[in-house]
């Protein structure tokens, strides 16, 4: 891996909507900087009682760089320090650096779920993400996602032309067999664990956009 690539996760924390997505962005990372790759996170928008969870995922990770909680001022002013930006979805607040990235041209945006309806601000997190997600997608240099059809059931079949530009990650569940044994972490040097064959798909993905 190339030492000069630097990649920034952003997830959004704001109450527990994304509870599932926070972590798995952690346990990714992790990953990540196990395989070499300087990868670092940023929560945006939480309240106190989020913090504490974030805090946890913090204790359960602990390899991982965690920049900490930044106001969309604050992520503005980092942006120019990393090669490419993950910024995961679905979100809340990240719409407002929309402009920002656009100009910037090194966005993936990793697509994990759609929103779950639970209450009435739900509502509210799943109108934002019609909006904003769309936009992203348009500006991606990649669209990565780790079930086809739950991405074909969000978006359509309308980015299933850029294939160039679509990454179907490893899906969750799955065993991922390896003949390269220095890959893995088992002792037998076969069986990988599912994280880990998605974080080595996104370094891949890094390599291919950073050439």
């Amino acid at each position: 891996m190339d030492e000069k690539i630097k990649i920034l996760h952003i997830v959004s924390v704001s109450f527990n909507y994304f509870d599932d997505i926070r972590q798995k962005v952690f346990l990714l990372s992790e990953a990540e900087k196990k395989f070499g790759v300087d990868s670092h996170i940023i929560t945006l928008q939480y309240n106190t009682s989020t913090k504490r969870i974030v805090e946890k995922n913090i204790q359960e990770t602990p390899d991982i760089s965690f920049c900490g909680h930044h106001e969309v001022s604050g992520i503005l002013e980092i942006l120019d320090e990393f090669t490419l930006i993950n910024i995961h979805g679905p979100f809340l607040g990240v719409g407002r650096i929309l402009r920002k990235i656009k100009e910037n041209k090194k966005i993936i945006f990793t697509w994990h779920r759609g929103v779950r309806l639970s209450d009435m601000f739900s509502y509210f997190v799943w109108l934002y993400n019609e909006y904003f997600l769309a936009k992203f997608c348009q500006i991606a240099k990649a669209i990565a996602f780790f079930d086809e059809q739950d991405f074909y059931r969000q978006f359509g079949k309308k980015y299933f032309n850029d294939n160039y530009r679509l990454a179907d990650i490893v899906k969750d569940g799955e065993e991922i067999i390896k003949e390269n044994s220095h890959l893995t972490l088992s002792q037998d040097g076969v069986k990988l664990k599912v994280i880990d064959g998605q974080a080595l798909a996104f370094i891949q993905l890094y390599k291919f956009l950073n050439n």
